[in-house]
């Protein structure tokens, strides 16, 4: 399983790395960074205009905007 690792991207912090996690393919480790913009956006504003990144190895997995994650938790 790829270890995927995930930074945080917003003007007014300006990077921050999350860390990183082991998981089965892009589309889980899309879905546990959709999780935790949601949990971050909920708790501080601060994190409301932000990109966070997803890479594993070398390879960029994706971007994605805070804006446009999901606001309802999956099931």
């Amino acid at each position: 399983m790829p270890s995927y690792k995930f930074k945080v991207h917003d003007d007014s912090i300006g990077s921050e790395r999350l860390g990183a996690a082991v998981l089965a393919d892009d589309d889980e480790a899309l879905g546990f960074a959709q999780r935790v913009i949601r949990e971050l956006t909920h708790s501080d504003a601060i994190y409301a205009t932000g990109t966070m990144e997803i890479s594993t190895g070398k390879r960029k997995v994706a971007c994605i905007t805070f804006e446009s994650a999901p606001n309802t938790p999956s099931t």
